[in-house]
């Protein structure tokens, strides 16, 4: 069930985003640059240092990570994520019970994702992996996501002034 539910992570965000979309009131770019700056930061550090599987459709990895931001947070990667939907909130400004639905949801499932992982990891010894800056390469679709929410928020902003 859980490896089904992070399998289509990307759809259950993308059905967020309607209804966000849908239900926004104004947008809000400056608070949001902070939070998806912040998300976009973390997950680009994360990212270096954890290579190409956190891409994948399964809960998978060949090491366990222990050095830079790994060293200080076991999941950055879902910490980066929750910065990044809250500047998505942010930006679009649903109403709070939409906002405080999204951000419970996030949270059950990412806690979810983390206790899988956490099981996983385990049985996997812990190894000093190095940022290689090839592995954030993989980033750059996170960076053309958010670059497509501030397109959308503006259109938004515009045609709705008419």
């Amino acid at each position: 069930m859980i490896e089904r539910i992070y399998s289509i992570r990307g759809l259950i965000g993308g059905a967020g985003f309607i209804l966000v979309w849908l239900f926004s009131r104004d947008t809000r770019f400056f608070p949001a640059l902070f939070f998806h700056f912040l998300g976009v930061s973390i997950r680009f550090i994360s990212a270096g240092y954890i290579g190409k599987h956190y891409r994948d459709k399964k809960i998978k990895a060949d090491k366990k990570i222990n050095k830079g931001i790994y060293r200080y947070l076991r999941h950055p990667l879902y910490i980066g994520n929750l910065f990044l939907v809250i500047g998505t909130l942010s930006l679009y400004a649903p109403p709070f019970w939409i906002w405080s639905s999204i951000i419970l949801v996030f949270i059950f499932i990412y806690t979810l994702f983390s206790l899988k992982e956490e099981r996983f990891l385990k049985t996997l010894p812990e190894t000093p992996a190095n940022f290689e800056i090839k592995n954030t390469l993989l980033e750059k679709s996170t960076w053309f996501i958010v670059g497509f929410l501030y397109v959308l928020a503006y259109l938004r902003r515009f045609f709705l002034t008419f």
